[in-house]
């Protein structure tokens, strides 16, 4: 692909999956201390929280390689804006519940989520990206996700980790993040 094909269609694509990138970091960045700081207010160990919070890697490990299958399947849009709504789901879950295994159950569907908005925006980018470009757009994605992690660490660091106001905040990004899915 060359510059004169770069519409803005193709750049609004670019845009969007660098967002759905930005969001999946904030995503992230809010859950993970989420769940460790309850589990440590719940009084689990030190071990039982790590533990614990092993299952979202393997949530990851497991979904990656499913994330193409699904690619292959259905419109990037779609497994995008799924993902997303997904998430946005998981975060709802957690104020109804002081149950750990609950917890740690919509802990792995919220990872999964996760790897499906990280990998498939991820591809997304490089697909639609020109071979002289692709590069610094992959680069663009990854300041872009780091920064997402700075933005979901002080979400948390403002909300706390009590309460239904972080889990609400994150629903909240998570839904609003799937509107350029949609708008564009």
């Amino acid at each position: 692909m060359n510059d004169a094909r770069m519409t803005p269609a193709i750049w609004a694509g670019i845009g969007t999956a660098l967002s759905c990138g930005l969001i999946a970091a904030v995503g992230i960045a809010i859950n993970a201390p989420l769940f460790a700081l309850t589990l440590d207010a719940a009084g689990l160990s030190a071990t039982e929280v790590g533990f614990l919070m092993t299952f979202a890697g393997l949530a990851g490990l497991l979904c990656t390689p499913l994330v193409p299958w699904l690619m292959g399947r259905l419109p990037i849009k779609m497994v995008l804006g799924g993902g997303l709504l997904a998430s946005s789901l998981m975060f709802l879950l957690y104020p109804t519940t002081d149950n750990i295994w609950v917890w740690t159950a919509i802990r792995f569907g919220f990872s999964t989520s996760l790897t499906i908005i990280f990998v498939a925006s991820e591809a997304w980018v490089l697909e639609l990206a020109p071979a002289h470009l692709r590069g610094r757009l992959l680069g663009l994605y990854a300041a872009t996700f780091a920064g997402g992690f700075g933005i979901g660490g002080f979400i948390i660091a403002q909300l706390g980790h009590q309460g239904p106001a972080t889990p609400y905040a994150g629903a909240l990004l998570m839904a609003a993040a799937t509107l350029p899915l949609f708008v564009l």
